[in-house]
């Protein structure tokens, strides 16, 4: 349910939001692990 609101926030918002920071740096270590 996090994961849906961070996504749908990165759409929304993109870069404007602290969200979309948080959302990216999930990613990374998603990525890296």
């Amino acid at each position: 349910m996090i994961d849906e609101c961070l996504m749908a926030e990165f759409r929304i918002r993109g870069d404007d939001c602290p969200l979309a920071d948080a959302s990216r740096a999930a990613d990374a270590v998603v990525d890296v692990a």
